[in-house]
């Protein structure tokens, strides 16, 4: 499993997330299924993502290395 660091969780909406790897896609599902937020990045193992606009609640992480190998974590919007 690859190491990744989501803060501060849960927040307003503004998160950090960094990762020991390189990431190839990184998403962010509502708890019904839809991506409401999608980056892909061959080079990046950091991102400052605003979800400000989004209602309080939980919400699903993804994220996809470049070996194909994926972790997921959940997010947390508290206003």
């Amino acid at each position: 499993m690859k190491d990744v660091s989501c803060y501060p969780n849960p927040s307003n909406g503004q998160f950090n997330i960094q990762t020991t790897y390189e990431f190839k896609i990184l998403r962010i599902f509502d708890l019904s299924g839809k991506v409401i937020f999608e980056t892909k990045s061959e080079y990046a193992n950091s991102i400052e993502i605003d979800l400000q606009h989004h209602n309080n609640g939980l919400y699903l992480l993804e994220i996809t290395f470049n070996n194909g190998q994926f972790v997921r974590d959940k997010l947390i919007i508290e206003k």
